[in-house]
């Protein structure tokens, strides 16, 4: 009896023991899952605000910001490969080439410069350019730099004569554009586009029209811009001039968004920006094939849209 007694107490301890770890094993197999949520919530923010610091939409701050949520999910998850990326990003971003060098060797890839001059210029290029949209000529010229130490000098030069330009030291822009030209085959036609836009600036437009040919004259794919160029320019002659141009740029391209802004510029031009020498007949029409193009851009067809509605309103007006 006693006997039978002391066994059965054992098997109830033992049941009990195989409950509690059974529910403590469920507990943490919670407490994982719920710090996996967490994690993945944290991750997705954090490339939420990367997102918008790289296309512009936030302050310059939102690097920082990004740089902050990504390491707390490094905190919870030293190997998380996404956050490991991202972190990669806002470095290169910022021009923190040691930071870099640490988080690539925790992605597991070669050191510095062997690996990140892979893929990092058009990062690089596209914060400089961020930089310079919101006027932090000293963090673009700090980008620029890395662009040159991950031995693209020619990407560098460009974006750094964008900085002199967009800082008014045009001067400079000008002298880093004919470098550009003379040691750079490369860059050549990019550099041409960039003086002609220096030019229209300054309204050296003899000089301005000269850069675009030489620019089409080298590279025929820039065909669409150097109309373009040749468009602003014909905008400050007459509306027949630019239309001649722009209609150009369009027709150098598929239908799409690039044909779509040049229809909608020459719509604007005889419709919107016009004066008392409007022409809405004509906008209407140009309005109309803006309106037809097929674009992942939604606000250009809006806008598109409603110039159209608004040249038609104008139409309607001066029957009556």
């Amino acid at each position: 009896m006693f006997e039978s007694n002391v066994s059965g107490g054992k098997g109830n301890s033992f049941k009990r023991r195989r409950i509690l770890w059974l529910f403590l094993m469920l507990v943490c197999l919670l407490a994982l899952r719920l710090r996996a949520i967490q994690v993945e919530l944290l991750l997705n923010h954090a490339y939420v605000t990367l997102s918008s610091a790289l296309v512009g939409q936030g302050g310059i701050d939102e690097f920082d910001k990004a740089e902050r949520e990504l390491h707390q999910v490094t905190d919870m998850d030293a190997d998380n490969v996404s956050a490991l990326s991202g972190l990669l990003l806002v470095e290169l971003s910022q021009g923190k080439v040691e930071e870099a060098q640490k988080t690539l060797s925790l992605l597991g890839f070669p050191p510095y410069p062997a690996r990140i001059s892979d893929f990092a210029p058009s990062w690089i290029v596209l914060t400089a350019d961020k930089f310079i949209q919101v006027g932090s000529v000293d963090r673009a010229e700090s980008t620029i730099r890395l662009l040159n130490d991950l031995g693209t000098p020619g990407v560098a030069l460009l974006q750094l004569g964008k900085v002199y330009q967009t800082s008014g030291k045009s001067d400079l822009a000008e002298k880093v554009y004919r470098q550009l030209i003379q040691n750079y085959p490369g860059e050549v036609a990019t550099a041409y586009l960039a003086l002609g836009q220096l030019y229209y600036e300054q309204r050296r437009l003899a000089e301005s029209v000269q850069a675009y040919e030489s620019a089409l004259n080298v590279d025929p794919s820039v065909a669409y811009q150097s109309y373009w160029g040749m468009g602003q320019i014909g905008m400050l002659d007459s509306a027949p001039v630019a239309e001649k141009w722009f209609l150009r740029a369009a027709d150098v391209v598929p239908p799409g968004h690039l044909r779509l802004l040049a229809y909608l510029q020459i719509g604007n031009i005889y419709g919107i920006w016009c004066g008392d020498q409007c022409r809405y007949d004509v906008a209407e029409k140009y309005l109309e094939l803006a309106s037809l193009q097929d674009s992942i851009y939604q606000d250009a067809v809006r806008q598109a849209q409603q110039n159209l509605d608004y040249v038609r309103h104008k139409l309607a007006e001066s029957k009556h």
